[in-house]
């Protein structure tokens, strides 16, 4: 009997070891997820809040949550995939995909689409209000009914200067029917009768003419059902601004793609070496520059920033800079050019220095034979010679 219990003991034991323990923020995360998002409330201060109420019996600790409960509600086969999963929500969140396309029916519902989009509301409503007149009118058949509403509307097509109370005075004087006639006091039945005749025949007369009118206008209508269009989407300006808002994405892609390169670079990586060598006076060396750190830093911010280069040649009084840019750009094309003739003329001018001075004893100052003469040293030379003369 004794050996049952413990065998049942051991198993217990050994199933509690083998249970899967979480960390604290995995734990909290679980919580939050079986929660609906909601922070658990404090246990701890339930529980002393209810021994407090006298009734002697402690409340029950509520368990951690452990990871049988996700796998049973979300199908996770270990701690990882939850935390997999919930990581790539969180990245998810941060970045949603973009919009997928707008897809249409037909290209007149994509320029409804766009005219609306581009601010032209006033236009799309004037455009479908006429559709759809012209759709009622001309499909209808022509009756004394329709007849007026088919003859305004063809004159707002073939007169578009005209007002639409232009448009109904011109209708009226042409097609407004005189007023009944009403038997005079005096008058007789029979000429109140031919008078009644007479209006009758006018009012069928106008009635008739209306409708011949509008029948000869209807295929104009018909006409005009095409011609109508959407208002025009200048769609060369959408174009330069899609190409435009390309370049700028490309430039800022440049731009971080030139900053990386850059971190690679320090002041060593642009230092300048120059070969100097004057056989005739044994001169050889080679010249050695290595930029400072915060002038390095400076260049540096000019090469992945160009606008911040050219507005270094911008004067204190806003105009720019033009002999300063010139002298910048030969600089940069005649770097070791000038740096030679640099180290030619300290040369000239060291070993010049290093002569003694024998011009006030009236004799001529010497000159090394290898010595190349510059154009002052021809002159002084010249000089000195016709003094001595």
């Amino acid at each position: 009997m004794a050996d049952n219990v413990n065998e049942v003991t051991n198993t217990e034991v050994t199933q509690q070891t083998q249970q899967p323990t979480l960390s604290a923020e995995v734990a909290q995360m679980m919580e939050l997820s079986l929660n609906g998002g909601v922070p658990p409330q404090n246990v701890q201060s339930e529980g002393a809040a209810a021994s407090e109420g006298g009734g002697g019996e402690q409340a029950a600790a509520t368990p951690a949550p452990t990871f049988e409960i996700l796998k049973e509600k979300f199908s996770y086969q270990s701690p990882d995939d939850a935390i997999r999963e919930i990581e790539e929500l969180r990245q998810l969140k941060a970045n949603p995909p973009a919009a997928a396309p707008i897809t249409f029916e037909n290209e007149f519902n994509e320029k409804l689409f766009n005219a609306i989009k581009d601010g032209k509301t006033a236009e799309v409503y004037t455009y479908l209000e006429q559709q759809q007149k012209l759709e009622a009118l001309t499909t209808a058949e022509v009756t004394d009914d329709i007849a007026g509403d088919i003859i305004k509307l063809g004159m707002q097509f073939k007169y578009k200067d005209l007002t639409p109370e232009q448009v109904n005075y011109r209708f009226n004087k042409q097609f407004a029917i005189p007023k009944e006639p009403v038997q005079g006091d005096l008058e007789e039945d029979t000429d109140f009768a031919t008078r009644k005749v007479d209006w009758v025949n006018q009012v069928a007369d106008i009635k008739m003419e209306k409708i011949i009118e509008a029948k000869l206008i209807k295929p104009e209508l018909e006409a005009a059902k095409s011609n109508i269009k959407l208002p025009e989407i200048n769609s060369q300006v959408d174009k330069d601004y899609v190409q435009w808002k390309q370049l700028m994405d490309d430039q800022i892609k440049l731009d971080n793609e030139i900053k990386e390169v850059y971190k690679a670079y320090t002041p060593k990586s642009i230092e300048t070496k120059l070969d100097f060598n004057d056989e005739a006076n044994k001169i050889a060396f080679q010249f050695q520059y290595e930029p400072d750190v915060e002038g390095f830093n400076k260049v540096v911010d000019m090469a992945t920033n160009v606008d911040k280069f050219f507005n270094s040649f911008v004067k204190s009084d806003g105009t720019f800079d033009k002999q300063g840019y010139l002298e910048a750009i030969y600089f940069a094309t005649n770097k070791d050019k000038m740096l030679l003739e640099a180290m030619k003329q300290s040369k000239n001018a060291t070993i010049k220095a290093s002569l003694p001075d024998n011009s006030s004893s009236g004799t001529q100052r010497q000159f090394p034979q290898s010595q190349e003469l510059s154009e002052f040293d021809k002159k002084m030379r010249a000089s000195l010679a016709g003094y001595t003369r």
